[in-house]
């Protein structure tokens, strides 16, 4: 209930506001949620702007991934809602899974950049992804992290886990000290009950 309090400010101040719940079964896959969340983005900025809006982001889109844009559009199919003059290439051999054919470094590099184009402080994108305790080895938190650490993306990141699941070794633990260590403004509530 706090984080969709937190959702409907953000989006009423032109913002855009995405989310995730992971669930058990999301350990073999857990980009796959976080991916699709900003593929969601892609629709919302399509939605909410106007066609010289969305073509001032895709300026900015061009400016910022050049020739990586094709390998981003692979990974977010509806970034043709804001781009629809860039190519993606095709792959013919059956494969579904764009994501999982990539490294994570560069899932997390088109990601990053990808918030760095789409989002400023008049349109700042608030990410919240429920049960990060299913999250899987850290994949998911590691790019939460890029994305956060970069002072060229306006990131607001919520991340709700139940703490009686969550050890010290767990990755949204090694996330919180990492931000912290960098020097990322965090701040941890606990509610109980």
């Amino acid at each position: 209930m706090l984080a969709q309090s937190v959702l409907a400010k953000v989006d009423a101040v032109g913002g855009y506001a995405i989310s995730h719940s992971f669930d058990r079964h999301s350990g073999s896959r857990p980009l796959a949620g976080l991916v699709s969340s900003f593929d969601d983005l892609c629709v919302l900025i399509r939605e909410r702007r106007s066609d010289a809006e969305r073509a001032a982001v895709a300026s900015r889109l061009v400016s910022e991934l050049d020739a990586d844009l094709p390998a981003l559009a692979r990974v977010l199919p509806s970034l043709s809602d804001i781009c629809p003059t860039v190519l993606v290439p095709r792959v013919d051999d059956g494969r579904v899974d764009i994501v999982a054919d990539l490294n994570l470094s560069s899932v997390s590099f088109l990601i990053q950049r990808f918030v760095r184009a789409v989002s400023s402080a008049s349109n700042p994108v608030m990410l919240c992804l429920d049960d990060l305790q299913y999250c899987g080895s850290g994949a998911v938190l590691s790019v939460v992290e890029s994305v956060l650490t970069d002072e060229r993306c306006c990131l607001l990141f919520v991340g709700c886990y139940r703490s009686n699941e969550v050890g010290e070794g767990h990755a949204v633990v090694s996330m919180m000290h990492g931000l912290m260590t960098t020097g990322t403004m965090t701040t941890k509530l606990s509610l109980e009950g």
